[in-house]
Order: structure tokens, then C-alpha cells, then sequence
């Protein structure tokens, strides 16, 4: 199993199905955009979100296996 610690895996959560990430967004999260960007190759890496980058903008969908793990995420992280 892939393990994610949980701010990762909110941060997969909070992004909706199509929708665009401004490089904007990532200021108003406590990251810097490089451990944003890194986490989000992360989750790519292990094909949790489906990943299309455009200059500084970022387009992520969660996948299947992203849901199901999710449906199952308080019962393994402490």
C-alpha cells in the first residue's frame, strides 16, 4: 500500500475532478510550491491523480484507486 502521511492525502482530496491548480493556490496553503509540486508527482507516481502540467498551470484528477484507498484512509493513518 501506498503510504501517504495525512496532509498529502487532504491536499489530494481538496482537489476537484478537472479542475485547474494556479500556481495562486498554492500560496494560501502552508507549503511552498515546491512541496506541492513534488507531492503532487508523489501521488502521479503512484497513480493516484492523473496529472497535466502547462507552464505554471497544473490540472489534477483524482483516480479510481485514489477514491478507494480514500474510502479507507482513517481506518491506516493514525
Amino acid at each position: 500500500m501506498v503510504e501517504l502521511i495525512r496532509e498529502e492525502f487532504e491536499i489530494l482530496w481538496n482537489i476537484e475532478e478537472g479542475n485547474g491548480i494556479p500556481e495562486g493556490l498554492f500560496a494560501l496553503l502552508d507549503y511552498s510550491l515546491e512541496d506541492i509540486k513534488n507531492t503532487f508527482v508523489l501521488l502521479h507516481k503512484h497513480g493516484l491523480i492523473e496529472l497535466e502540467t502547462s507552464g505554471e498551470f497544473w490540472s489534477a484528477k483524482t483516480t479510481e484507486k485514489a477514491k478507494e484507498l480514500y474510502s479507507q484512509y482513517d481506518q491506516w493513518i493514525p
